[in-house]
């Protein structure tokens, strides 16, 4: 079995409890699951467990789950919470959130109570981290001290003192994933991309559900010495840049690279804002982790508009994106703020922009979205022409 094969496994496997959690239990080490990507890993990693992602399943329903779910939350997180509650994630023991995404942060409210309604669940305690919207410095403060909660708490909960040397050392195994996530990117914007949208979205998401220091050696054996190994290709196929709602699977992927074209980088958790800032290793831990998970790449629901559409053009830009494609699932409302002034500074640039509103998690319509893709491909080779 190749790398590439084994993250695929990962991502394909990822509610697999004996490839994801048998190994660490036999060990007696905790798994921790986090619901979106500022969630601190290093100081998971540091604590001796094992973090984890938790996303939604496409295939399955939402039966479940909307029995007590509000009917306004997104379908990103209804998905989630399906997955939850029917024991998807029966091996996890801690269910992190953090403060940012409205519906998100409600899930854990709703967690909560749903234990108290069925103490039978399968799904582990809960624990949230609030995280403010700003990044002035009273924001990063307030943040650096609900991190300092959730440390105590995990020292608490597994009975091992988080200390400066152990999180150093998780920091550097972060920053080292970041920077080979980096080197991967930049294959992505090559003249002749080398690596798909599939292919990159498939590597970026296997680092979140195998351990970081395994990860880093099969990804740099990966880009060492596998990475011809991929399909050469296509230089002709229109440059495609994604942008709008977290995509966390490979549906929407598949569809538009289904036709002529690549996607060479997006702007979600899972592109380059899930590596692009470093953790300082010369601040002290605790600080430098507060920095990083403040004053990374601003999220949808940030303050900070001017900022977030300057980052998301200027992403598009330097992948040398001719296009750009807005996906955006119902409910998911904080992405869609954005979306006016974002088309027209990109079409400033000489990117158009193609919406597809209020999509679902589970993709149905795959026709539709080909066919208004193909439209939109004529559209942009017709201009090209006069």
């Amino acid at each position: 079995m190749t790398t590439f094969e084994i993250f695929q496994k990962y991502v394909n496997e990822r509610w697999n409890y004996d490839l994801i959690a048998k190994d660490w239990k036999e060990k007696k080490e905790k798994v921790v699951g986090y619901l979106d990507v500022n969630c601190p890993e290093e100081m998971i990693m540091a604590a001796g467990c094992r973090p984890v992602l938790m996303t939604g399943d496409p295939g399955s329903s939402i039966e479940r789950g909307e029995r007590h779910l509000d009917r306004s939350a997104s379908f990103l997180v209804r998905q989630l919470y399906e997955a939850i509650l029917t024991g998807r994630y029966g091996f996890v023991d801690v269910i992190c959130g953090t403060g940012g995404d409205k519906w998100l942060s409600n899930a854990y409210g709703f967690l909560s109570t749903e234990k108290v309604l069925d103490p039978s669940l399968q799904f582990g305690d809960v624990y949230y981290i609030e995280r403010l919207r700003g990044t002035y410095r009273q924001h990063r403060d307030y943040n650096r001290d609900r991190l300092l909660e959730f440390k105590t708490y995990l020292e608490e909960y597994t009975g091992r003192e988080i200390t400066n040397q152990a999180l150093s050392e998780a920091i550097s195994i972060t920053n080292e994933t970041r920077g080979l996530l980096k080197q991967l990117s930049e294959l992505r914007k090559a003249d002749v991309p080398r690596v798909s949208g599939c292919e990159a979205l498939t590597i970026i998401m296997a680092s979140m559900f195998i351990p970081k220091s395994q990860y880093n050696r099969m990804l740099k054996q990966f880009l060492g010495n596998e990475i011809d190994t991929l399909l050469k290709k296509d230089a002709s196929k229109l440059r495609l840049f994604l942008s709008g709602s977290n995509v966390d699977n490979l549906q929407l992927y598949e569809i538009l690279e289904s036709l002529p074209v690549i996607i060479v980088g997006e702007d979600t958790a899972f592109g380059d804002r899930y590596f692009e800032t470093l953790v300082d290793a010369n601040t002290e831990p605790m600080e430098a982790l507060a920095d990083r998970y403040t004053y990374k790449p601003l999220d949808p629901w940030m303050y900070g508009r001017a900022d977030r559409i300057r980052y998301k053009t200027q992403a598009a830009i330097s992948a040398n994106a001719q296009a750009e494609i807005f996906f955006h699932i119902k409910y998911d409302d904080a992405v869609g703020w954005d979306y006016p002034d974002q088309k027209k500074e990109l079409e400033k640039s000489g990117i158009p922009v193609l919406v597809f509103e209020e999509q679902q998690y589970k993709i149905e319509n795959n026709d539709e979205i080909k066919n208004k893709t193909r439209a939109f491909l004529e559209t942009i080779e017709s201009a090209r022409k006069e």
